[in-house]
């Protein structure tokens, strides 16, 4: 019987695409958030939708790092990665702490 636990290689095989057509919704909305210099409802659904796609960002790393085996050695090889997930963070709050919503 075949093994069908999830792996990281599974898991990343799996998520690709998904993760690929997310990027591009990520950058409509960003794009449309920067050059329409958007205010009121539409900036709200903007930052909604990019606020989404990076939390689904954040799943993926968290998930591939629990999958990954040796856990420690994957987190070495993949600090570009927890960096692109984690530096939108201050960007983030610091939109938040500006923002009349």
């Amino acid at each position: 019987m075949a093994d069908r636990r999830m792996t990281e290689e599974r898991w990343q095989r799996a998520t690709y695409w998904p993760l690929m057509a997310i990027s591009l919704v990520w950058l409509v909305a960003y794009s449309w958030q920067v050059i329409a210099d958007l205010s009121g409802p539409d900036e709200l659904v903007a930052r909604g939708i990019t606020g989404v796609t990076w939390a689904l960002f954040l799943v993926d790393y968290v998930v591939r790092l629990v999958l990954a085996d040796p856990r420690g050695s994957w987190f070495r090889h993949h600090l570009f990665d927890l960096a692109v997930v984690a530096l939108p963070l201050p960007a983030a709050a610091a939109r938040c702490a500006c923002s009349p919503w």
